[in-house]
């Protein structure tokens, strides 16, 4: 055979040697390769049996000739990994490399991939990984202080925490002493993990838990189903060695990787296109029963670290339709029906294969579903700067609660899963309008869900049904409501916003109707028209010192022309207001009038509000109309008692004539005569009002009366 066909002939053996493996690769970045295990301080039987272990984060093999590892701190050891001084240089996808110092026997159990020389300082040094261009890819205890892990008696390793996080001193741990691996050269074991993955010494209940299961795959495809853990621990831990199984054999998954502390994992089915902006952290195979199955999560010891759905009946939770996953409601509790929920479609995260946004929240916090039962915009709350109010809202986790007006605090409080009720108090200043009531609710991953009612607070700074501002609710307040509702006048201001008692941004009728009620002591039909009982409060407490100077003159006297027997007590001299009296059958209906003469003071009388009593038994009072352009707007009519206020919304008052007629009948024995008084108390003061909007004083007043004949 000639000399080129013999080199062809190598080459091509060459060639179909290499077909068969799997390409190999350069780190090209920081991280790819770590340093995960550093025994400075040897093995049990020599303290010079050092070791050094390397592990790739990759999912491709990676060639490390040329690479070295050397000590940032006295340049010992400086060791470049090459095929004359290691059995192997390819460190395996996710896998580990071991240097051992000297020689092979240092870990007798387990081959080295190289032998290296130089030792490592027991007080602590920085040692680096670099690539062939002298980039370095990862340090151990980079700082250069002492050695933040490892002890040297007993002898036990330092060991990385997160293989994907950068190194530091609180990303290293000491070897447990019960999670070991190896042996070594006296054949004890070694308190560490040479080609392992680092254990914790026992995982507790809950330190890992399954937080959310999309059961029912995506929008996109049914089969798109994902899967999602979450670390409740403050550290780092590594799943090289859990599972994650349903009780049907079907998912059945080795986890790998690292789960960050207080942080997601994501299992994706099949490909990672299942939450397609969304990286997955694992691909796995196998489907989830729609009808409902147990999924179990197991730590390399095989102990049982959580469930979901471990009674294994239907899913608690999740919607087939729409697609919506099934939701952890309180990530420390344990798995039970009542702590999973259905992704509500509006706190969402991430998207599927068609770019549609998932019902679900995948490598985020679901936030607690709040939702306000009061006040709400359809029944709001009334209230004063200063004031408080209850707000009542459910939660589907426990938490702190932070409740706003208008964007600022109001008040705060814990939550408890179910119903909650807490106080708000309304801080000042606050412009009069309806503002929005919000309720955030922060759980123990200090993650927040919200809900805001609009218009749900009505701030008040008028002092409702006081329009005029005399610090009283009387019938002038009712009179200026209805001129304003007829059109007569136009209120402005605060003057508007005291007359709006019913507070629909409108002044009507009814306000006027509201307001004069008030004033004579009935309800009003707005609950929280109670608001301006301070107000009434101080009306009182002023009209029993000016009652004295309130002389109302109040007579009965016939009005049939044919009762001329009995005069009944004499009208009043000079401005006076009284009640036209009469004679009559027992049993007959009559109709009285309520008079006024010779009021001049402010133009007149335009409104009018009063109080009658009389005995019960004798007198029946069916009905009060106005006369002469008054109106009644508020009336009560009880037993020995007529409440009443009327108005003249016509501008011009009245100084002469009637102005209300009562309809009444009477009893009893002939010639007797039946007394009817005005009666000025606390609950119900005599007011009458001209039409400067203020009281008209200096009137005279007095008792009237009724002969039965």
């Amino acid at each position: 055979m000639s000399y080129g066909r013999i080199v062809a002939a190598l080459l091509v053996g060459v060639l179909i040697g290499f077909s068969g493996q799997k390409s190999v690769t350069r780190a090209a970045s920081t991280g790819d390769v770590v340093i995960s295990e550093v025994a400075w301080m040897g093995t049990t039987a020599s303290s010079t049996h050092e070791w050094i272990e390397l592990y790739n984060n990759t999912s491709a093999p990676i060639d490390l000739t040329n690479w070295k590892l050397v000590s940032l701190s006295d340049n010992s050891p400086n060791f470049t990994i090459s095929t004359a001084n290691c059995s192997n240089v390819i460190i395996p996808a996710q896998g580990f490399f071991l240097l051992e110092r000297t020689s092979d026997v240092t870990v007798s159990d387990i081959s080295a991939d190289c032998i290296y020389t130089g030792a490592l300082s027991d007080s602590g040094e920085a040692l680096a990984l670099k690539d062939p261009s002298g980039s370095i890819i990862d340090t151990a205890n980079g700082n250069g202080g002492p050695w933040p892990a490892g002890t040297t008696s007993p002898k036990a390793t330092m060991e990385r925490i997160d293989l994907e996080a950068p190194d530091s001193d609180t990303n290293w741990d000491t070897n447990d002493g019960i999670h070991r691996n190896g042996l070594d050269a006296n054949n004890n074991p070694i308190n560490g993990t040479p080609k392992a993955p680092r254990q914790r010494a026992s995982y507790n209940a809950r330190d890992v838990v399954i937080s959310e299961v999309a059961w029912m795959g995506t929008e996109a495809s049914a089969n798109d189903e994902w899967i999602e853990l979450y670390n409740t621990t403050d550290h780092a831990i590594s799943l090289i060695g859990w599972r994650l199984e349903s009780a049907d054999g079907s998912p059945s998954i080795a986890l790998v990787g690292t789960i960050p502390a207080q942080g997601f994992f994501l299992l994706e089915r099949t490909d990672d296109n299942t939450v397609s902006d969304i990286p997955a952290d694992q691909i796995y195979s196998g489907a989830l029963s729609n009808s409902g199955e147990t999924l179990i999560l197991k730590d390399p010891s095989g102990n049982i670290i959580d469930t979901a759905n471990g009674d294994g009946g239907p899913w608690p939770a999740g919607n087939d339709s729409p697609r919506a996953t099934m939701e952890r409601l309180d990530l420390l509790a344990p798995d039970s029906d009542t702590n999973w929920a259905t992704n509500n479609g509006v706190y969402r995260n991430g998207l599927d294969a068609q770019n549609n946004p998932i019902n679900g929240t995948p490598k985020a916090h679901k936030p607690p579903y709040v939702t306000i039962i009061s006040p709400t915009a359809a029944a709001p709350v009334y209230v004063r700067q200063g004031e408080s109010f209850n707000v009542s809202f459910t939660s589907d986790e426990m938490g702190t609660a932070q409740i706003k007006v208008n964007g600022t605090i109001c008040g705060s409080g814990a939550v408890t899963a179910g119903v909650n009720t807490q106080t708000c108090t309304l801080p000042s200043p606050f412009a009069h309008g309806a503002y929005d009531l919000s309720v955030t609710v922060t759980d123990a991953t200090a993650t927040a869900g919200s809900k805001t009612e609009t218009d749900a607070v009505h701030v008040i700074v008028a002092n409702l049904g006081d329009i005029n501002g005399d610090g009283k609710i009387n019938v002038i307040d009712a009179r200026l409501a209805q001129q304003h509702a007829d059109g007569f006048i136009t209120l402005t201001g605060i003057q508007f916003l005291a007359a709006d008692v019913d507070q629909d941004s409108d002044v009507d009728s009814d306000d006027a109707t509201a307001i004069a009620k008030k004033g004579i002591g009935l309800p009003t039909g707005i609950p929280w028209f109670a608001l301006a009982l301070p107000a009434l409060a101080f009306l009182l407490m002023r009209s029993r010192r000016k009652i004295a100077t309130l002389l109302f003159l109040l007579s009965l006297a016939g009005t049939l022309t044919s009762c001329t027997e009995f005069a009944g007590l004499p009208p009043p001299s000079g401005p006076a207001v009284f009640i036209t009296s009469t004679s009559m059958p027992s049993g007959a209906t009559r109709s009285l009038d309520i008079f006024v003469q010779n009021v001049t003071a402010q133009g007149g009388v335009a409104s009018l509000q009063g109080r009658i009593t009389y005995p019960a038994g004798k007198v029946s009072v069916q009905s009060l109309t106005g006369l002469n352009g008054f109106i009644v707007k508020a009336l009560a009519i009880e037993n020995g008692e007529l409440r009443f206020a009327i108005v003249k919304p016509s501008p011009g008052g009245i100084n002469t004539g009637a102005v209300a007629r009562v309809t009444l009948s009477v009893s009893g024995a002939p010639g007797s005569i039946i007394t009817l008084s005005w009666a000025a108390s606390a609950q119900t003061p005599i007011v009458i009002g001209g039409e400067t909007n203020s009281e008209i004083i200096g009137l005279s007043f007095g008792d009237g009366q009724v002969k039965v004949r």
